[in-house]
This record gives C-alpha cells, sequence and structure tokens, in this order.
C-alpha cells in the first residue's frame, strides 16, 4: 500500500523528502451493516450509531442484504466465467409492424444471458455489469451477435445503445469492427438511445459521435420518449429517424385522457419533423385501434408478437 501511495505522489510531481513519513487514514462511515442477533441487541447497536453518527442516513441490517449481495456475487461470478466464451449472449428478436403495411416491418434485438441452459433477463445482470465495469464487454458481444444474426437472416434490425457506450473511446473503433466481420450494411441497422439527461448533455456538449454514426448510415432512434427526461430539442439537435413512444403512456392511453392527448401531441410534433413514431406496449386490439386513430406508424408489443429466438 506504501509503495503504490508513493508511486501517486510521484506521478503527481510531489517530492518526498523523508523516508520515515508517517500517514494516518482517517475513515468515514456513510452506513453500518448490523447482524440481527436479537431484538434487543440490534436496537441498542442502531442506538448508538445514530447517536456517533447523527447524519448519517440509514442502518443495513445483514438479514435484508444478505440474499441481494449473494444474488449479486452469482451473477457477477457468470458474467466474469462468460465473457470469453461464444454463445452466452443470445438476442431475442421482437417485431416492429407497420400499422399501415404489413410488409413493412423490423426486429427489435433484446439482450439475453444463457447460462446453463437458464435464460437471464436484463434485470438480472446488466446493472451488475455497469456496476462492475463489464457492461463494455456485453455492449461488445451483444451489438455482434445481433448484426450477425441480422445479416444471416436478411432483415432490418434495431439495437439498444448506452450513453456509457457514447463515453468509450474505443466504441467507433469496436463498432467498425463488428460491421467488417458481419458484413452488416449500416443502413439496415437502427440504433435505439433512451432519453436520460446524460444524452442531453453530450448532445449539448460534443454530438460529434451522434454525427459519426449517422454518417455511417445507421438510422437514430430516441427510444421511451415522453418518460422521465423530456426534451423535444432532441427532435431538434439528432438527425432520428424514430422516436419510439413510452410504453407507460401507452398502456393507459385507453383509460387516462392526459396520456392520450400527450401520445397525440408528440405524435403530431414528430410527423412535423418528418420522423416516424413507435408505440411501445401495445398489448390489446383496443389499445391498437387507438394507436391507429392517433396517426402512430409502428407497433410493438405481445399483441404483435413476443420477443423469439432465432436458430
Amino acid at each position: 500500500l506504501i509503495d503504490r501511495l508513493f508511486k501517486r505522489f510521484e506521478e503527481k510531481g510531489v517530492e518526498i523528502h523523508e523516508f520515515n513519513t508517517k500517514i494516518v487514514i482517517h475513515p468515514q462511515i456513510n452506513a453500518v451493516i448490523i447482524k440481527k442477533l436479537d431484538e434487543r441487541a440490534t436496537e441498542n447497536a442502531t442506538v448508538s450509531f445514530k447517536m456517533m453518527n447523527p447524519d448519517k442516513r440509514y442502518v443495513i441490517y445483514e438479514d435484508e442484504i444478505k440474499s441481494i449481495v449473494e444474488k449479486e456475487n452469482q451473477i457477477l461470478k457468470i458474467l466474469t466465467n462468460s465473457l470469453h466464451t461464444d454463445g452466452f449472449i443470445v438476442p431475442a428478436f421482437q417485431k416492429i409492424q407497420s400499422i399501415k403495411d404489413p410488409d413493412d416491418y423490423y426486429y427489435e434485438a433484446l439482450i439475453r444471458l444463457v447460462h446453463e441452459g437458464r435464460i437471464l433477463m436484463p434485470a438480472d445482470f446488466l446493472d451488475i455489469a455497469k456496476k462492475h465495469g463489464l457492461y463494455q464487454f456485453l455492449s461488445k458481444k451483444m451489438l455482434y451477435e445481433a448484426f450477425k444474426k441480422a445479416k444471416e437472416k436478411g432483415f432490418k434490425v434495431s439495437v439498444n445503445l448506452d450513453v456509457l457506450d457514447l463515453f468509450r473511446g474505443d466504441f467507433l473503433e469496436d463498432l467498425e469492427e463488428i460491421i467488417n466481420k458481419t458484413k452488416i450494411d449500416p443502413k439496415s441497422v437502427m440504433l435505439e438511445f433512451t432519453e436520460t439527461e446524460d444524452l442531453y448533455k453530450i448532445l449539448q456538449t460534443n454530438n460529434s459521435i451522434i454525427d459519426r454514426l449517422h454518417s455511417y448510415g445507421f438510422e437514430l432512434c430516441i427510444d421511451d420518449f415522453g418518460s422521465g427526461y423530456s426534451n423535444f430539442s432532441y427532435l431538434a439537435d439528432m438527425p432520428l429517424k424514430v422516436i419510439k413512444i413510452d410504453g407507460k403512456l401507452i398502456k393507459q392511453i385507453t383509460t387516462n385522457k392526459r396520456s392520450y392527448t400527450l401520445v397525440k401531441y408528440i405524435t403530431r410534433y414528430a410527423k412535423d419533423m418528418n420522423i416516424k413514431t413507435v408505440a411501445e406496449y401495445v398489448s390489446s386490439q383496443e389499445i391498437l385501434e387507438a394507436v391507429k386513430d392517433i396517426g402512430i406508424d409502428y407497433a410493438q408489443g405481445f399483441l404483435i408478437s413476443k420477443p423469439e429466438f432465432f436458430p
């Protein structure tokens, strides 16, 4: 530890004149994990922690987090053991269908992890991968598998990208490598970005990577439009081909007048900008009719098709 600290000092240009240096570390406690031995012991430990640390917000009980930690460690082990093997990322594909033209459709590639015959969903592993710095490896493998399958089957595919991808310095290099390996035409690929504050900041500070992706021929799409960090400037600042309207709004379109009005407004604005619209979570004929009445271009959801694996 001392050697690493001195090396760090030297890297920062700090001169060290004394060799008998005393280093004092002052740890700061933000939370405490308490083993539940019995209710009295737990109560005393909690009171003591709160008295010593009045500004701290929480106490964590081991019984409450033990299963969560064990599950996370298990998923992390699966991820680290699988990163350098083939076949552990197998995309599922869900059809996105034109409402007016039955011959006009494409597929969204959805990431799945296969381990010992079990299919793991994104909620099982994606946040853990991001937390432990493994996301970029999953993303690269997912893009490769999705492009490869789309090329084999001859269909247009849509793939989700995270803002983390845009922050990676080697992202474009990886993307070009995957295009060359799979021989896919970028014009047959749509890249989806979930609207977030970080994405908006990229557009405001340096959107050259977005321009590069568009110059390759990729179609660009904003996913979950109308949710969390909604900003109509996306439609002006990005060369978008499609916006996908948030499924939470679509699910309420027949029961909530405000949702219906908002979806109608988004659709009208997109049409004025010559941008196609997709309704997510179309799960009933009633919702499909409402979507059609508003003038949305494409529908996605269990009524249209469920995600499936292509051989």
